[in-house]
């Protein structure tokens, strides 16, 4: 199995996350001040890749691989290096887990049926 710690397509749009940062140019978590090894999906399918097509692969492999970027980074450290403008990085503020829990199911609700739920 493969275990990502983070995606970095969760910082561009239409993930929540990348939403707030293009509409409000801050950051929205629960998450603590902890530091992803953020992973772009493309590293993930090349993982993937390997794996299945590897020689002598076992079909029955029970392994979990955990996949990391190259380099443990905080929110702010991601949105600093994703920013092009040289405004400072977006500000990021805490919210409680049932809020972000909301807004998430709020925003896949909003892109599938197109009425927005967040006031």
């Amino acid at each position: 199995m493969l275990r990502a710690s983070g995606f970095m397509q969760n910082f561009l749009r239409p993930h929540p996350l990348g939403e707030q940062i293009g509409r409000h140019r801050e950051i929205r978590t629960a998450a603590g001040d902890g530091r992803p090894g953020w992973i772009d999906a493309r590293d993930i399918a090349a993982a993937a890749s390997a794996l299945l097509t590897e020689t002598g692969a076992d079909a029955d492999d029970q392994r979990d691989y955990l996949l990391t970027g190259p380099k443990a980074l905080s929110y702010g450290d991601v949105t600093a290096v994703i920013t092009a403008e040289p405004a400072p990085a977006p500000p990021r503020r805490r919210m409680p887990d049932l809020v972000q829990a909301r807004r998430n199911v709020s925003s896949v609700v909003a892109r599938a049926t197109g009425v927005s739920c967040i006031g």
